[in-house]
């Protein structure tokens, strides 16, 4: 069986327009001086789903910062749910945006789709359906976090970040999105990009004598 989760060196480098401007509020949640040079954690769903958090930041040669990525620690795969939490992940990662509604979500994910409603009373059953699924994007939130921000007072909206509930809108209901950098690195997204590049790309033949 091919392990969920393993290192990788998976490079640091973002395509430009997954790159969104840092607000002050997401520098107050985080350590002062802080980088946002490099994601919090970094995700890859390309083969075997792998997920890395930020370890540690050090100088390098020359002065610059360097960071440790690593595998999330090995005792919160233990904990009931995780393996439908990184389902939610590679759901999440390979929808546009990384938006999923929570209607989609619980049809979808193992163990949180709804029976048909049948009568009044099995509202009780869809209810249950969207409380799974709040405590699933939980244990994913505490996964992407990296475990040396855990302590800090501003831990707990800093998780929030990393999967955003996203309110109802007249196109689409409720539902819950992975951030994009500084705070998190996919590369489903960035080859969504690339793709979108190549295709609107205009192919020029070189000239000829």
């Amino acid at each position: 069986m091919t392990a969920l989760v393993s290192v990788s060196t998976i490079p640091t480098t973002h395509a430009t327009s997954e790159v969104m401007p840092p607000s002050a509020e997401l520098a107050a949640l985080l350590p002062p001086g802080w980088s946002l040079d490099f994601p919090l954690a970094r995700v890859r769903t390309c083969g075997a789903l792998v997920v890395e958090v930020l370890q540690e930041l050090h100088p390098g040669l020359g002065g610059r910062l360097q960071a440790i990525y690593g595998p999330p620690a090995a005792d919160l795969f233990h904990i009931k749910g995780m393996t439908t939490a990184l389902l939610l992940l590679a759901l999440l990662a390979s929808q546009p945006g990384g938006f999923a509604s929570k209607d989609f979500l619980t049809q979808t994910l193992p163990h949180l789709r709804r029976v048909n409603v049948l009568n009044e009373e099995d509202d009780l059953e869809e209810d249950g359906s969207l409380a799974r699924l709040d405590n699933v994007v939980s244990l994913l939130r505490k996964l992407l976090c990296p475990p040396n921000l855990l302590a800090l007072p501003g831990a707990h909206r800093l998780r929030k970040r990393l999967v955003a509930l996203v309110r109802a809108t007249p196109d689409s209901g409720p539902g819950y999105q992975l951030a994009a950098f500084p705070l998190l690195s996919c590369t489903v997204a960035l080859l969504r990009l690339i793709a979108v590049a190549a295709s609107d790309a205009v192919f020029c033949p070189a000239p000829t004598v």
